[in-house]
Formats: C-alpha cells, structure tokens, sequence
C-alpha cells in the first residue's frame, strides 16, 4: 500500500489551525506595528469642546454628543473622545454654575 497524501482540513480543529500571519501577532526589534486608522471625529469633539469656553458651553453639547460617538465607533482614538466629552461635561457644568451664582447675586433668575 503506497503513501497517499491527506487534506490538511481533514484533521484542522481550533487546537490545530494556522497562526496569524506574524505581522498580526508580535513585531521584532527594528520593526513597527502600522498605527491604526484614526478617526478625526475624536479630534473634532475635542476642538468644540475646547471651543465652548468662548461659546457659553454651546459648542461643549457638540463635543459632548461627537465624543460619545467616537468613543463607541474608534477604539484608536477613545482616549481623546473620553478627553473631550470629559472637558464638555466639565464645561457645561462650570457655565450652569456661574449663570446660577450670577442669578443669585443679582436677585433675578436668568434661566430658572
């Protein structure tokens, strides 16, 4: 009886198949990973953000709003939207503070 060979897929389980391309697992000294896409959604959220100290918190509800949503959609960049709805929450709150002790101060509500 003479050797016949066999398909590999006869005998592949998930203890047997392939390894990644090495790319996709580890780098070796000297070489890089390539960065992931970035999505400039995070960076947009990030400039209203900051861009609502001048708007009255306005601009801040965008950033708000733009950070979550590039939170959820780009793990690459979820650090930068979680800067930016952080920075836009603080904002929006720190402009309801000063309307409220400046509806205080002068005895009259502005939006109470």
């Amino acid at each position: 009886m003479a050797w016949q060979p066999v398909d590999e897929a006869t005998y592949m389980t998930k203890f047997t198949a392939p390894l990644p391309p090495w790319q996709d697992t580890f780098s070796t000294p000297g070489y890089y990973q390539p960065p992931p896409p970035r999505n400039n959604m995070a960076s947009i959220a990030l400039a209203c953000s900051i861009a609502g100290v001048f708007t009255m918190g306005l601009l801040a509800i965008v950033g708000i709003i733009l950070g979550h949503v590039a939170a959820r959609n780009s793990p690459a960049n979820r650090h930068i939207a979680r800067g930016a709805y952080g920075f836009g929450y603080t904002l929006v709150g720190g402009w309801i503070v000063l309307f409220a002790l400046m509806s205080l101060w002068s005895n009259t509500l502005l939006f109470f």
